[in-house]
């Protein structure tokens, strides 16, 4: 798992989206990149 958000300012619900997209576990990941468009479009409606 990659240790990252001590380093960067982001919303909970973007480092949610950030964490999945860096599991160590690849099968636990997004398996597209369009789960991961509709992920972050929720994100943005919540701004």
């Amino acid at each position: 798992e990659i240790i990252w958000k001590n380093q960067v300012n982001v919303s909970d619900d973007l480092g949610r989206v950030l964490d999945k997209m860096v599991l160590y576990d690849w099968r636990k990941r997004y398996q597209s990149i369009d789960e991961v468009i509709a992920e972050l479009r929720v994100v943005c409606r919540q701004i």
